[in-house]
C-alpha cells in the first residue's frame, strides 16, 4: 500500500529534522582547551598553535580551500568540560569566516 510508506516517511521527518539541526548547532569546526593547550580542528580548514605561554594561547587558523569557510568555534576551560552542555549550547558560539587562503589569529586567555 503507497500510503503506508508515506505514513512511515512523514512520521520520520521531525526527527530528521533534529538530527540535521543537532549536528549544525552541536558540533564546532574548531574546539579549543586554552589552560590545556588543546586545539582540534574537524572542518575543512587547518589549524596550528603558534605561542603557548602560561597565560594565553594564540592558534592560527587557514583556509587552504577554493570556497569561504564559515566555522564555529568552541572554547573552554577544561574544568568546565567535565559539566554536560545544555541543548543549544552552541547556538550563539563564535563564528570564524575565513576567505580562500586566509589565515586568522586568535587568542585565548588559560584562566579566568
Amino acid at each position: 500500500m503507497p500510503y503506508e510508506k508515506s505514513f512511515v516517511f512523514l512520521g520520520l521527518l521531525p526527527n530528521i529534522h533534529k538530527i540535521i539541526s543537532t549536528l549544525y548547532i552541536e558540533i564546532p569546526g574548531v574546539y579549543v582547551q586554552p589552560d590545556k593547550s588543546y586545539l582540534c580542528v574537524i572542518d575543512n580548514i587547518e589549524g596550528t598553535i603558534i605561542n603557548d605561554s602560561s597565560e594565553k594561547l594564540k592558534i592560527k587558523l587557514s583556509n587552504p580551500t577554493k570556497a569561504t569557510a564559515k566555522v564555529k568555534l568552541f572554547s573552554e576551560l577544561s574544568d568546565d568540560c567535565v559539566k554536560p552542555l545544555q541543548e543549544n549550547a552552541l547556538w550563539n558560539c563564535m563564528v570564524v569566516t575565513l576567505q580562500p587562503g586566509e589565515n586568522k589569529i586568535l587568542e585565548f586567555k588559560k584562566h579566568p
